[in-house]
């Protein structure tokens, strides 16, 4: 008996059908998971939304007694 009989003779469609049903629930769960709104997540955002209107100073600049905008260090 060959190995291409062999094969033929098992049952292999189910295994694809599986991956499917995994693959589906998975996605159904993540999209469920991203597209529910939370109040954390929203607050988040209303944050993140605002820092373009806070100021005019760029990230990692400060200002001086001078006026102008010097680097902060990091340690």
């Amino acid at each position: 008996m060959k190995l291409t009989d062999i094969m033929s003779y098992a049952d292999l469609t189910v295994f694809p059908e599986i991956a499917l049903g995994i693959f589906l629930v998975v996605f159904v769960v993540l999209a469920a998971r991203v597209l529910r709104p939370n109040a954390e997540g929203a607050a988040a955002q209303q944050r993140a939304a605002q820092i373009p209107l806070d100021d005019d100073t760029p990230f990692g600049l400060t200002q001086s007694s001078h006026g102008k905008g010097r680097k902060e260090e990091r340690r």
